[in-house]
């Protein structure tokens, strides 16, 4: 499959770069990765056989992986601009429709386009590892010690920080030199950006009951990072949502099983489209 690789211009002239692979005549999937890391971590999706049935779309959110990494912090306050940057992919790529596939911090990326934008060009979400919180994070809220050094400016101890940070979102299977790939991404994340993707606020109220496309939340069941009960309490206040419990994975669930995973997906999106 041929990997092409772009980049398109948000509303505020904030470049955001994007890979795509799969069959452009299919339904198209739209991957929006977490916090501190890049289009690289759904590397097991787009390389794998979901392209010979589905358009393999992955964006890099602002301030990560090969999109611009503004310095002024109003660049990453403002909610709007995280749906436009989903919309000018959308736009540059001419889809009309697709699935949004958002995992952690992705996932507000996610349903905070369908607030901000509406779910005319979304045909349904798989929300992984949500984290669908309503307020902002001031710098250090929800921060234990040993990761509040990711926001440092100190480039060492954000370092150490950054690599706790991902021990935990692979426990319990992430191999080291997984590892070691993911914390070059991370690094690359300047401390602007780090605490920008934590401040932005969402709108909308906590009932979620305005979601009107087909979802479904997916959690590995030895997740550290966000609680199966937070996941169970998502589908119970999204109408008609599903909850989708990946065996032998954690906080990285699509890279650490990606056949039941990519599997569970493929299906989804075969009843969405």
């Amino acid at each position: 499959m041929l990997l092409r690789q772009g980049t398109t211009t948000s509303s505020d002239g904030t470049s955001i770069a994007f890979v795509e692979t799969g069959e452009p005549s299919r339904p198209p999937i739209i991957f929006i990765h977490g916090y501190l890391f890049s289009t690289d971590a759904f590397e097991r999706q787009i390389e794998s056989s979901l392209g010979s049935s589905f358009r393999l779309v992955a964006l890099d959110l602002r301030g990560h992986g090969n999109s611009g990494k503004p310095e002024a912090s109003s660049a990453y306050q403002d909610a709007s601009l995280w749906a436009d940057d989903v919309e000018v992919v959308l736009n540059e790529l001419d889809i009309e429709r697709a699935l949004l596939v958002g995992w952690s911090l992705g996932s507000r990326v996610a349903l905070n386009y369908a607030w901000c934008k509406g779910f005319e060009r979304i045909a349904g979400m798989n929300l992984v590892a949500a984290t669908l919180a309503t307020t902002a994070h001031d710098a250090s809220g929800g921060l234990t010690q040993d990761l509040r050094n990711l926001l440092s400016l100190s480039k060492p101890e954000r370092e150490d920080a950054t690599r706790y940070f991902l021990k935990l979102c692979g426990a319990p299977t992430l191999d080291l030199a997984a590892e070691e790939h993911f914390l070059d991404m991370a690094m690359r994340v300047p401390p602007t950006a780090r605490l920008g993707a934590r401040s932005w606020m969402l709108p909308y109220d906590d009932t979620l009951s305005w979601v009107t496309v087909p979802t479904m939340i997916t959690h590995g069941e030895s997740d550290p990072v966000v609680a199966e009960a937070l996941s169970r309490s998502h589908v119970a206040a999204i109408p008609g949502a599903r909850l989708d419990i990946t065996p032998d994975a954690g906080h990285l669930a699509f890279f650490q099983n990606p056949e039941v995973f990519n599997q569970r997906l493929r299906s989804f999106a075969r009843e969405v489209f």
